[in-house]
């Protein structure tokens, strides 16, 4: 009889950091369900040190596909690269046709997935997707396929852990001591984006309320909105602001760092909030056009505020309106919740 509890699994990773880390309470109970299994994660390479901050896997497989005709010969190395080595499943997070296709051209022997955008032909384990979710968590859905794999109930507990090195721990060690972090962009696009202004005054009040120091973050992207952030909160002339940026000079692992530290995370709804959240800094999150009852950082220690006006079922990279309902979320909401999370954590 074959040991099921033995096998060689490929675990197609999801595309964004924030998505990462939203399936990792699956991977969690995937691990639990199956201690003697080696988990494999493939990801591309811009998720691929959130899998090496992972207990729960054992091997980190990172690619990268060009696109157009040359991602067809990336597609088919990487599959001939996967099938020498003899994976007994592929376990397939992503619902879409692209992320089922390397397994199925690796000829793993049992490929497991949603039944979803015309692959079931890439796919021999189907599993329908789970609409009676739709209004739940997005990790509940990954739960459940690991469910369907397992032949049972497991913890729906929406919590992970990940392990941060000790040298990146060392550089948030050298940062200024007692500080809050602020996240002002997104990856998605500007629609999912405070105000800059807000962002400026905010950063201001918590800092004469509270006294504490002031971390901006985010990619090389965001590093033109920090900067802007940074000059307008500049302290006098000759004096040493108590606002920094670090947009797009830091790692992965130094950003989980500098969160970790911190004594509150203020966000957009973006992959550094679930970062943050995973590493259990207390969050606050503002969202607008997107679905906060789906994409809502792991734990409870969150605030998320959004405001009166739904924009969600025409959420755009770009705010094709008035941005009503970021505007919709005022200082004043973000301050309130700010300092109840820096009173609970006295």
């Amino acid at each position: 009889m074959e040991d099921f509890s033995r096998y060689k699994i490929l675990l197609r990773s999801p595309n964004w950091l924030g998505d990462c880390v939203l399936a990792m309470p699956a991977v969690r109970e995937l691990r639990k369900n199956r201690p003697n299994s080696h988990i494999a994660v493939l990801a591309k390479k811009s998720v691929a040190d959130v899998w090496r901050m992972c207990p729960y896997v054992d091997e980190i497989i990172p690619f990268e596909v060009r696109k157009g005709l040359m991602g067809l010969d990336d597609r088919w190395d990487l599959g001939r690269k996967l099938k020498t080595m003899n994976f007994d499943l592929a376990l397939i997070f992503p619902n879409s046709f692209d992320a089922a296709l390397v397994p199925f051209l690796a000829r793993i022997r049992r490929r497991m997935g949603w039944a979803t955008y015309h692959r079931g032909m890439l796919l021999n384990r189907k599993v329908p997707f789970p609409h009676h979710l739709d209004g739940e968590q997005q990790p509940h859905c990954q739960l459940y396929l690991v469910e369907k794999l397992v032949h049972h109930a497991v913890d729906h507990t929406l919590d992970a852990k990940i392990r941060i090195p000790d040298e990146d721990k060392a550089y948030a060690a050298g940062l200024k001591e007692n500080y809050f972090v602020v996240c002002p962009g997104a990856n998605y696009g500007t629609a999912k984006c405070w105000l800059p202004e807000n962002y400026v005054e905010t950063i201001k009040k918590l800092h004469k309320e509270t006294g504490l120091n002031c971390y901006l973050v985010g990619g090389k992207g965001d590093s033109p909105v920090c900067s802007e952030i940074a000059k307008e909160v500049q302290g006098e002339e000759g004096e040493e602001s108590f606002c920094q940026d670090l947009s797009g000079k830091t790692t992965l692992f130094q950003l989980a760092a500098v969160l970790e530290k911190a004594k509150v995370l203020i966000t957009n709804d973006t992959g550094t909030m679930h970062l943050g959240a995973v590493v259990n800094t207390p969050v606050v999150a503002i969202f607008g056009p997107t679905n906060w009852l789906r994409t809502a950082p792991l734990g409870t220690n969150n605030v998320l505020l959004r405001g009166e006006h739904d924009c969600r079922k025409r959420c755009r990279r770009v705010c094709e309106s008035d941005h009503r309902c970021m505007k919709a979320v005022t200082v004043d909401m973000v301050m309130a919740a700010a300092k109840e999370k820096l009173q609970a954590t006295k």
